[in-house]
């Protein structure tokens, strides 16, 4: 009854994702007015969030509902690489929003004149490939350090080592997590101290506002995925499968939120 319950949430998830995804890159395509620098960067989160929704979630609604992985490991381990690298995409695209809403911020003469077209790619295009260079190494090649794999189950091997799941966590959620929490506090500062001498930017308000949003939503999705993937690495028996999977739905609920 759970894997049925859960396979139900994951495709509710997963419609909701796409139908979110597909509005925001349409509008971007169809209205001109939004073709600035900034919106650069929501749309590759949104490009990111349409992968994961249209692919790495419908896999996982499956997998939950058969209560088995019925595709080989080929498969499986090209559904983990969507599933953690571009999932963590959404990531690096959040702190690079939260770089560029800060610089924006403390700079906004300087840096709005010096950010450009070609700048702004430079970091999306950073903001793939290091999540996909960071988990296709773990996922393809790590799978094979474990000399025994089930057929039917799907699930990242290496993750049975502590010292790599640590890092690995630390690393793509942690690391990111702890910067756009310094980022957001400097942020908030400055425009505190700008509403003291009246020489605040509504805009700039309002955006500090919803990226403070995003990220209460981050660690509330997230950092319990993260934190029981550590745990269950170093002791598997102590997390039970409900609790696991309820992770992994707060996983991809961060996807749909964001």
């Amino acid at each position: 009854m759970e894997n049925i319950v859960v396979g139900i949430l994951i495709s509710l998830l997963s419609v909701s994702t796409i139908f979110g995804s597909v509005l925001v890159i349409a509008a971007f395509i169809k209205n001109k007015c939004l073709h600035k620098i900034n919106n650069y960067f929501v749309l590759s989160l949104a490009l990111a969030d349409l992968i994961v929704g249209f692919v790495s979630m419908p896999c996982y609604g499956l997998y939950s509902f058969l209560g088995y992985w019925p595709f080989g490991h080929l498969a499986c381990d090209l559904w983990l690489f969507l599933d953690y690298g571009i999932c963590f995409t959404s990531v690096a695209n959040l702190l690079v929003i939260s770089f560029d809403r800060f610089f924006s911020t403390t700079e906004p003469i300087t840096y709005r004149i010096q950010r450009t077209s070609k700048k702004a790619i430079t970091m999306i295009i950073l903001a793939w490939l290091v999540p996909i260079a960071i988990w296709g190494p773990f996922i393809f090649i790590g799978q094979y350090f474990v000399k025994y794999r089930d057929g039917q189950t799907c699930q990242v091997l290496v993750f049975s080592f502590p010292i790599i799941t640590t890092i690995t966590i630390c690393i793509t959620m942690c690391v990111p997590m702890c910067i756009m929490v310094v980022l957001n506090y400097k942020i908030y500062k400055v425009i505190r101290q700008r509403k003291l001498l009246h020489s605040v930017v509504h805009d700039d308000s309002k955006a500090a506002k919803v990226l403070s949003s995003i990220l209460l939503l981050f660690v509330l999705t997230l950092s319990p995925f993260s934190v029981l993937t550590i745990v269950v690495s170093c002791c598997g028996g102590c997390v039970s499968s409900t609790v696991y999977t309820a992770g992994r739905f707060l996983q991809r609920l961060f996807v749909v939120v964001v």
